[in-house]
């Protein structure tokens, strides 16, 4: 039989106890659900009434989500460690041109390197970790989550620039400098959002959601300062984001098919087909990635909490972590010089494919524009559509 026991400090307010004895709603809420450990009042304080109005999950739905985050962070994992080996290891592939795509590896690598407290929650069937680890979750979640969005785009305007003016490399200073300054960007704008809910400044805080396992900005928060920031946060790490993707995929696009105007051949319209399959999956996978988080915090700012179910909240973290997995994926099978660099890794490692000879993938993606100059600085843009 499974007992409910709240470690309370002897220095905490005995009021604030005493108010939460009145409120049944936690009473209710732990005393049917599975959850056998202690609780942190600070835990306990930042939980949102909203959620004690649900049925606990039962174990069967802890175990499958543990299950879910455990496969998604191993394939994760193992994804973007092999893309910051591989650029460490290869001399070749640090340019650049790829430090937004590394940046964007250890991006996902950091998120999913958190979701360890997720799984032990999950085990536990609740907060068993409780408020520290609430907000480090809810940080990490925040920060790198925003650095992987803002980085995407980051990558997508570094290759309108390159694509569209060839031949004027000082747009955002030079082709070398202008991925720094992007990165130094994304970091500052990322750190800003995520560091305002730590701090509990008024504007937002990082609370439990869902099956109150893992932790998040707080969106159910109905103050006026709250809502404020969470609709800023949702036009500065979806609107603004999503707008410049679409436009410089979609500018990028028609350069590649005026071109193909110019030069119409098989394998300039092969190398349409793969860009333009390229290009899609890119804003697919972005959009069904963080449209779900975006609609729950649209929902939760205008008041209509009734559609925030603890699965509804609980199932777009799935989507972001799934998509930090596959981001890496997607990167080695678009980056021909990546591709070729692990299989030729892989082969000498575990005699797994043919090794060297593969060379010719890296000319698969290969745009032949007339201008050879301009060739020369497209040659490689499929390896960073990504």
């Amino acid at each position: 039989m499974y007992m409910l026991t709240v470690n309370i400090p002897n220095e905490y307010n005995t009021s604030i106890i005493e108010e939460w004895t009145k409120n049944n709603s936690y009473n209710i809420y732990f005393k049917q659900s599975s959850y056998q450990g202690y609780l942190d009042p600070l835990f306990l304080e930042s939980i949102n009434i909203h959620w004690m109005r649900f049925v606990p999950p039962k174990p069967w739905e802890h175990y499958t989500l543990a299950i879910i985050y455990l496969c998604i962070m191993v394939f994760g994992i193992f994804g973007n460690a092999l893309v910051g080996y591989m650029f460490l290891r290869c001399r070749i592939l640090r340019t650049s041109a790829n430090i937004l795509v590394i940046n964007l590896a250890i991006s996902d690598f950091l998120m999913l390197a958190k979701t360890p407290i997720f799984i032990y929650n999950s085990l536990k069937f609740g907060p068993i970790l409780g408020d520290v680890a609430c907000r480090m979750y809810g940080f990490l979640g925040g920060l790198t989550g925003t650095v992987s969005i803002t980085t995407l785009t980051a990558i997508s305007l570094d290759r309108y620039f390159v694509i569209i003016y060839p031949l004027n490399p000082r747009i955002l200073g030079s082709k070398k400098l202008r991925p720094i300054i992007m990165l130094a960007f994304v970091w500052l704008y990322s750190f800003g959002f995520a560091i305002m809910p730590a701090l509990d400044m008024g504007f937002s805080k990082y609370t439990p959601e869902g099956f109150l396992t893992s932790c998040s900005f707080d969106y159910l928060d109905d103050r006026a300062s709250a809502r404020i920031f969470m609709f800023l946060f949702f036009v500065g790490a979806w609107c603004i984001p999503l707008t410049i993707i679409v436009y410089c995929y979609a500018q990028i696009m028609k350069v590649v098919k005026a071109t193909g105007k110019i030069q119409s051949s098989r394998s300039q319209n092969r190398v349409e087909r793969k860009l333009m399959i390229v290009v899609v999956n890119v804003i697919v996978l972005w959009f069904v990635a963080w449209t779900p988080y975006s609609i729950v915090a649209l929902l939760g700012i205008s008041g209509k909490n009734e559609y925030l179910t603890p699965w509804a909240s609980m199932l777009p973290a799935v989507f972001c972590k799934a998509s930090a997995c596959l981001n890496p994926y997607l990167y080695s099978m678009t980056h021909p010089q990546f591709k070729k660099e692990i299989l030729r890794f892989l082969h000498a490692k575990f005699g797994i494919g043919h090794g060297p000879q593969l060379t010719s993938t890296a000319k698969t993606m290969s745009v032949r524009f007339v201008s050879s100059k301009f060739t020369r600085r497209t040659s490689n843009m499929g390896m960073n559509t990504y």
